[in-house]
């Protein structure tokens, strides 16, 4: 709480990545009920899918906790086809969100 979508943007992926980015373009919100199996709960989540410019660092893992480090193992770049076999604990397409992020990209 206390903190625009943006700061949290630039926030989570500090935390979760290690990057220094800037947002770019928000481009889909979603609300999502799924079931976490590793915390045994369910979540309501609203997602709100954005490109970054101006990243900066390194990818790493070390900003998470001990659980979260744990699950995520090593931080790491993956190709677009890669992404089809990663396993999404939400009810939206990240793939495809993914997918159209790139071709928006791609687009300009």
């Amino acid at each position: 709480l206390g903190e625009t979508f943006e700061e949290a943007f630039i926030r989570e992926i500090k935390e979760e990545t290690g990057l220094t980015v800037s947002i770019d373009e928000v481009f889909h919100v979603a609300g999502s009920f799924f079931y976490h199996p590793n915390k045994q709960k369910g979540f309501q989540t609203i997602l709100m899918y954005a490109t970054a410019k101006n990243v900066i660092g390194a990818i790493t893992v070390e900003n998470l906790d001990e659980h979260e480090q744990i699950y995520a193992g090593e931080a790491e770049w993956f190709t677009l086809e890669q992404t089809k076999n990663l396993k999404f604990h939400n009810s939206v397409d990240s793939v495809a969100l993914i997918c159209e992020a790139i071709e928006r990209q791609a687009a300009r």
